[in-house]
């Protein structure tokens, strides 16, 4: 996964909670020392880390059993005529 670096850092106030973004530049410049109420919370991003796809393992895969594949499908059947059944007793009943 490539780390992007942050373009700015979250920092807190000790006593008022107030919150401020301060620039990467300003932090290595020396904010951190000049202010030292300000407490660095967490840095940001201009997008979100992106991870790398993970897919699955020979193991992973032999574990998927056709049990499991056919329990899936079965219950997405029932729901299916479960809907069906409702929308026919609907139908009976709205006349």
């Amino acid at each position: 996964m490539i780390k992007p670096e942050p373009v700015a850092w979250l920092f807190q106030h000790e006593e008022t909670g107030l919150t401020d973004c301060i620039d990467t530049q300003q932090v290595e410049w020396g904010f951190e020392k000049n202010n030292p109420r300000w407490q660095k919370i967490a840095p940001l991003y201009t997008a979100q880390p992106q991870r790398e796809w993970q897919g699955l393992t020979d193991e992973e895969v032999g574990m998927l059993t056709v049990f499991d594949v056919l329990h899936h499908v079965e219950v997405l059947l029932l729901a299916s005529f479960t809907r069906a059944i409702e929308a026919k007793l609907k139908e009976k009943n709205s006349d």
